[in-house]
């Protein structure tokens, strides 16, 4: 697979929210620093969840009772059987959210850690590391004080072990509904798979798409940002904002993969440092299931409109006042691989196929199917059945056109002559099947003598209904007037 060096991705998402465009372009961006203070954003005091109260934050446990599976956002489950994890974790039941609150034990109460995701400051180190060994990591569901317009949303992670706990992996859901019960409110998706992690285009094999992302020791802080960059406003009458956390790490201070399924026991049970090598099995890139999660020092929801710029990555100058100008800016390398082009014979993309072989080009006009034997241009590339190069190597384009001049010509005189005469019915009369002969085992020269049947179509018989079409090519001998080449076409 080709690295890319991206640091945006692209969704185009039909939100579906009242009082929301129909379609939102929404992106985002990610920065690495070597602090909190090194980052190209600073935390907010005046976003609008800051120094929410505890009541209007909602985690794990109290989403559980009655969560749509699906609908409002991942279930969690803890589902790795580790007997490192404790035990209110392993003996789960009903109630899958029962033992997890989204935070690991190091944070301290989860009431305490949840008011650190909003109150503006770094906090200590541990103060906020997000749940182990959980699928997903964390759900956090902020409800607002009043339905607003959101400008955009930044998520800041750091510690000072310098590992992959920095790192971040979550998607976003947004609600516009007025439900008091806050839990039962009903969310739209807003954004997938918010990564700090390089884009990779698949290849042959397939893959997530993101290559692991490791930390050389010198990364102590992430921020993502969530963004509408044709717009100021990235969302409007929102009452809710639910955030569900991944884990990001394999303790090799690197990013894997989203962990998907269930892990199974370490191959030594007794150690909380031997941990499964779990590869997704659908997922062949042969990255192991991450299972750390991030430590998340701050959640900002900032109101609209955006005042931070965005890089306009084409007219020379510094929009966001980040220093960098158009493609030297992070923010102007798309998550994205290249466009594959289907006709010029090379794999623009770098994922080893070129073409039509590349599933990106399933849908283009050059690509798409061609039916080969019922005189339409059934892919709309303006060229039907043989003349089309896509039927070149099917049976049915291998024929002589027409299929019935067969002999006269050549220098052995089995190649066609122009004519259609008393020397093709002979070999017509070689191909017939009614005298009990398979079709299947005739030469490709009398397959193609199947022109017709009862209803008019090919049967995979050679019999009478094709020597009426045969009829209508016949010329006489040669040099008769040259035989019409679509004589044994559609009528």
């Amino acid at each position: 697979m080709r690295l890319l060096k991206p640091s945006t991705v692209s969704l185009l998402i039909g939100l579906g929210l009242t009082g929301t465009a129909a379609r939102a372009e929404v992106k985002y961006t990610f920065a690495h620093g070597s602090s909190l203070a090194a980052l190209p954003l600073a935390m907010s005091s005046t976003d609008l969840i800051n120094n929410l109260p505890a009541s209007s934050i909602l985690l794990n446990p109290d989403l559980a009772a009655n969560w749509p599976f699906n609908t409002n956002g991942y279930k969690p489950i803890a589902n790795m059987g580790n007997p490192c994890l404790t035990t209110a974790v392993l003996t789960l039941d009903s109630n899958l959210n029962a033992g997890i609150s989204g935070f690991h034990g190091a944070s301290g109460p989860a009431a305490t850690a949840k008011l650190k995701l909003v109150d503006g400051l770094p906090g200590a180190k541990v103060d906020s590391v997000l749940a182990d060994f959980a699928y997903p990591a964390a759900v956090f569901q902020f409800d607002l004080p009043q339905a607003s317009d959101i400008g955009e949303i930044r998520v800041f992670a750091a510690n000072t072990d310098h590992d992959g706990r920095v790192f971040q992996d979550y998607d976003v859901f947004v609600s516009t509904d007025a439900n008091p019960d806050t839990k039962e409110r009903v969310f739209t998706p807003l954004i997938s798979e918010v990564i700090t992690s390089i884009r990779v285009c698949a290849g042959p094999t397939g893959g997530d798409g993101f290559a692991p992302n490791g930390n050389d020791g010198t990364i102590e802080a992430t921020v993502t940002r969530v963004f509408d960059d044709a717009n100021t406003t990235l969302a409007t009458g929102i009452t809710s904002v639910r955030f569900v956390f991944w884990p990001v790490s394999n303790t090799a201070r690197g990013y894997e993969d989203r962990w998907l399924g269930i892990n199974p026991i370490p191959p030594d049970p007794n150690s909380c440092n031997s941990q499964p090598e779990d590869v997704d099995p659908e997922d062949f890139d042969g990255q192991k299931r991450a299972f750390e999660s991030s430590v998340i020092k701050e959640i900002d929801i900032l109101a609209a409109p955006r005042t931070v710029a965005i890089e306009n990555c084409n007219d020379t100058n510094d929009n966001d006042g980040d220093g960098l100008i158009d493609g030297d800016d992070p923010d102007c390398m798309r998550g994205t691989c290249p466009p594959e082009n289907c006709t010029d014979g090379i794999d623009n993309d770098g994922n080893g196929l070129t073409d039509c072989d590349d599933p990106d080009c399933r849908l283009s006009v050059e690509c798409a199917p061609e039916i080969c034997e019922y005189g339409e241009d059934a892919n709309g590339d303006g060229l039907a059945d043989c003349d089309d190069p896509q039927c070149a190597p099917t049976p049915a384009c291998q024929c002589d056109n027409p299929v019935y001049d067969v002999t006269g010509g050549g220098p052995a005189g089995d190649e066609p002559d122009g004519a259609v005469d008393m020397e093709d019915f002979a070999a017509f009369q070689r191909c017939l099947t009614i005298g009990g002969g398979l079709f299947a085992d005739l030469p490709q020269v009398c397959k193609c003598m199947d022109k017709s049947g009862p209803s008019g179509t090919p049967d995979q018989v050679i019999d009478a209904n094709d020597f009426t079409v045969f009829a209508n090519c016949a010329t006489g001998p040669a040099p008769a007037a040259p035989v019409d080449p679509d004589c044994d076409g559609p009528p």
